[in-house]
């Protein structure tokens, strides 16, 4: 098993391991487009941990952290984004994908 994969098994059983129950919350659309990310790394850098996990169509991974904002996975560098790019909150509750393509973050902040 190569070592990104690996990783992506390890950080999808943590975060398993560590969810919870939470709000429901409304959710906020964001297009990657109009998000500038603030750097690029070829290692996750989150330390508030792991509160969602996506895979998208285009197989790229979402991270939302719990105090740090969104990271996109491309396969080859961790990308990322926080309230200063445009997030209304930097704690991600969940991410999804619409039938259009774009990714939708739920926040603690309820859009």
């Amino acid at each position: 098993m190569n070592r990104k994969l690996k990783m992506i098994y390890i950080l999808l059983l943590v975060t398993l391991n560590f969810s919870c129950v939470e709000k429901k919350s409304a959710e906020k659309e964001i297009d990657k487009s109009e998000l500038v990310s603030t750097s690029k790394t070829d290692t996750l850098k989150f330390t508030s941990g792991i509160r969602a996990i996506f895979q998208d169509s285009k197989g790229n991974y979402w991270l939302g952290s719990h105090k740090e904002g969104v990271s996109v996975y491309d396969g080859k560098s961790f990308e990322y984004f926080t309230t200063n790019e445009g997030l209304s909150d930097n704690q991600i509750r969940s991410i999804q994908e619409d039938k259009n393509g774009k990714i939708w973050f739920g926040t603690a902040n309820g859009y």
